[in-house]
């Protein structure tokens, strides 16, 4: 290969490229992002925002209430990765919001609707209380291993 070509092309610094690759690994397996899609974060983040979060099995990070937290696809709530904020954890008591759209997920990933229920709640270990912001969007019990990621920021995209 001719010595213009390679240097427009880069191909004479190995370093540089090695480390663009390796910064690009790491952003797309350890800091996935997303777009959310639904108004159930509405209005902290809005539909169409650009969510950035940090995948948990690679780099934990403790979760605790009020985070928000990505979600595994679950059968019968979403068949994609969801935002919810964390409301309660295992052995918290909670009084779930006055609202349908109870929707609690099973340890095998299966979301169960329970409708509406303002009856007090003990959460159960291994067990987080999720819930979407707005007053629309459902809520529920959810298996601590169904969460993949803490959103660490967010914004809204221009174009959308």
């Amino acid at each position: 290969m001719n010595q213009k070509l390679q240097k427009a092309l880069g191909l004479d610094r190995p370093l540089t490229i090695l480390a663009v690759i390796c910064i690009g690994v790491a952003i797309t397996f350890i800091f996935p992002s997303y777009i959310v899609a639904t108004g159930s974060m509405d209005p902290a983040i809005p539909p169409g925002s650009f969510v950035v979060s940090v995948r948990l099995p690679l780099f934990p990070v403790p979760i605790e209430k009020n985070d928000i937290a990505v979600f595994r696809p679950a059968e019968g709530v979403s068949a994609h990765p969801w935002v919810h904020r964390i409301i309660a954890d295992s052995g918290d008591q909670v009084t779930p919001p006055d609202r349908d759209g109870r929707v609690d997920v099973s340890a095998e990933g299966i979301g169960e609707v329970r409708g509406k229920s303002a009856q007090s709640l003990l959460i159960p270990e291994s067990y987080f209380y999720q819930s979407g912001d707005s007053a629309r969007s459902y809520h529920g019990l959810i298996p601590k291993s169904m969460v993949i990621g803490k959103v660490l920021f967010h914004f809204k995209l221009p174009w959308r």
